[in-house]
C-alpha cells in the first residue's frame, strides 16, 4: 500500500511540475504560428505602395489600421491560446505594415531627391 501511495504521489508531483512547461510551449507555438500567419496574410506590396504614393498619410494608415487574425484559425482553441495568438498576430502584422510603409515613403523621398539631383534646373539668363 505504501508503494502505491508513493507511485501516485510521484506521478501527481510530476504532472504538476510539467503543466507550466506544457503551457509555455503552447504559448510559444501560438506566437510562432501567429508570426507565420501574419507574414503570409499581410500584403507587403500594398504597404510599400501606400508609403510611396501617400507619404505621411500612408505611414499614418500603417500605424492606425489594426490587423486582426482570421477567426477560422482560432476555432476550437482555448481562450489562452486565442489571446496569445491574437496579440502576437497583431504586433507582427503591424510591424510588417509599418516597416513596409516606411520603406515606400523613404524610397519615394530618395527617388525624388535623385531625380532633382540628376535634373538640376537650367540657369537661363533672362534679360528684362
Amino acid at each position: 500500500m505504501k508503494i502505491v501511495t508513493k507511485v501516485i504521489s510521484i506521478t501527481l508531483a510530476s504532472l504538476l511540475l510539467m503543466t507550466p512547461i506544457v503551457a509555455q510551449q503552447s504559448q510559444l507555438d501560438a506566437c510562432t504560428q501567429a508570426n507565420i500567419d501574419a507574414k503570409n496574410d499581410t500584403n507587403e506590396t500594398l504597404w510599400v505602395v501606400a508609403g510611396c504614393l501617400f507619404g505621411i498619410f500612408g505611414l499614418g494608415a500603417a500605424y492606425v489600421i489594426e490587423p486582426s487574425p482570421h477567426a477560422v484559425k482560432l476555432i476550437g482553441k482555448d481562450a489562452e491560446y486565442v489571446a496569445v495568438y491574437a496579440d502576437c498576430y497583431r504586433s507582427s502584422a503591424k510591424r510588417i505594415q509599418t516597416t513596409q510603409a516606411w520603406t515606400g515613403c523613404l524610397g519615394s523621398c530618395l527617388g525624388l531627391l535623385a531625380a532633382s539631383l540628376l535634373n538640376p534646373p537650367s540657369n537661363q539668363n533672362s534679360t528684362y
